[in-house]
């Protein structure tokens, strides 16, 4: 689902108190060629202000909320690779080589992947 550009402002994220997950491919201009899974929550409540300085509170689902981590971690000094599924870690010349057989399907889980 599409959403809007949001500035927020000394941002705090929270995991509602839900087990879905989603593991989908990242990378990041500081670590240039590589991409991994990351296997992040689902759905995140975000808190903060917005650039009038009117506190925001809401929960961002899907896309929005996998987003908002990325950027969250970008601010707190956290790499894509410190969140990462080691195993799946490959260079994108290698992208179309097969993982290794542990790792799991790109998607949305009810419950963590084994």
């Amino acid at each position: 689902r599409a959403f809007g550009c949001k500035a927020i402002f000394n941002p705090r994220l929270r995991v509602p108190a839900s087990n879905v997950t989603s593991v989908f491919w990242e990378k990041d201009p500081s670590i240039p060629g590589y991409r991994a899974l990351v296997e992040r929550p689902a759905s995140v409540r975000v808190q903060g202000y917005d650039p009038k300085g009117q506190a925001v509170d809401f929960v961002a689902s899907g896309w929005e909320a996998r987003l908002l981590q990325q950027a969250n971690d970008v601010l707190d000094g956290v790499n894509f690779i410190d969140r990462c599924i080691m195993r799946s870690l490959c260079h994108l010349d290698a992208r179309n080589d097969p993982l290794p057989s542990d790792c799991p399907v790109l998607g949305t889980y009810n419950s963590r992947p084994a």
